[in-house]
């Protein structure tokens, strides 16, 4: 006859390493459920599908574009040297255009000159003073007076396909703000030794990039290639501005402006449920091991009374 003997050996949760073999169990338990919920976030994995990009502009593909815009610029003009900060060509081939007969400026806005700014081309000499002359009018400007000058909301479309008509007045944008760089101004007579380049998505045209230069950020504005920030401004359009996109020569309308209107994510995301869930599985994971811990050392305790 065989006889089977039962194992009648019990763990020894009295030992001083087995309270820390079930605490290291159940923190480990907690940081699995941790990336468990970490990893169903998208936005954890958009760096794996984000393509790599370098250079100058935002780096969206306005191939993708949709809608009836084309901002490639016409190669068949005559390129010219561009500017000292930007690469691109300049595609004047006769006199500055002028500024529509009706269009009515504010603020001071000197209408002389805006006549040497032209469309479809990088920074121009010409520019320099009309460039400045807005720049400093917008640093002088009380930013309730800028919003009251204001034409009202106005679409990508409006400032792309109308530049002349909108050239030095006061327009609201909103979007999302994808670069910031700060860049250093060259020698002008307003005394502006900088300002920064933001590259935007317009909030009713989010595949068609546009650039906006102003005075200051707010505190804390993230200064990188890759960002995802909404904004809001008002500022003075400049003119239909040529960049070198990833592709070929493009334009985009160049807002001027003092500064964006901001909120850091991180003050205005709510309190989701998912937040609150972690928090709660945190603390419970303390908790049990805490009582495991608690319990585990009880037998020594007693023998230690006894």
């Amino acid at each position: 006859m065989v006889y089977f003997r039962h194992n009648t050996r019990r763990s020894d949760y009295s030992s001083r390493s087995q309270p820390w073999r079930l605490l290291l169990l159940v923190m480990t338990l907690g940081l699995v459920v941790l990336a468990m919920i970490e990893a169903a976030r998208p936005k954890r994995w958009s760096w794996f599908f984000r393509g790599a990009g370098g250079g100058g502009a935002m780096q969206i593909d306005p191939r993708q574009a949709g809608g009836e815009i084309d901002n490639r610029l016409n190669l068949h003009r005559e390129p010219r040297a561009g500017g000292p900060q930007d690469a691109g060509v300049d595609t004047r081939t006769g006199s500055a255009r002028r500024p529509s007969a009706g269009a009515r400026y504010s603020l001071g806005v000197r209408k002389d000159y805006l006549r040497g700014v032209e469309d479809d081309t990088v920074f121009r000499a010409a520019e320099h003073d009309a460039f400045f002359h807005l720049l400093e009018l917008l640093g002088r400007t009380d930013p309730r007076r800028l919003r009251m000058a204001s034409e009202g909301p106005v679409s990508f479309a409006q400032l792309y396909r109308r530049p002349r008509q909108y050239r030095g007045r006061v327009v609201p944008l909103q979007g999302t703000a994808r670069r910031a760089s700060r860049l250093v101004a060259p020698k002008n007579d307003c005394g502006i030794d900088g300002y920064y380049q933001i590259w935007l998505q317009p909030a009713d045209a989010p595949t068609m990039p546009m650039v906006v230069y102003c005075l200051e950020l707010p505190r804390g504005f993230p200064l990188a290639q890759d960002i995802r920030e909404p904004v809001e401004l008002v500022g003075i359009f400049f003119k239909r501005w040529a960049y070198q996109a990833t592709d070929t020569i493009r334009t985009t309308p160049l807002v001027l402006a003092r500064s964006l209107s901001w909120q850091p994510a991180r003050l205005t995301e709510p309190v989701t449920l998912e937040v609150r869930a972690l928090v709660i599985a945190v603390f419970g994971a303390a908790l049990v091991a805490a009582v495991v811990v608690w319990l585990a050392r009880a037998p020594a305790r007693k023998r230690g009374g006894a």
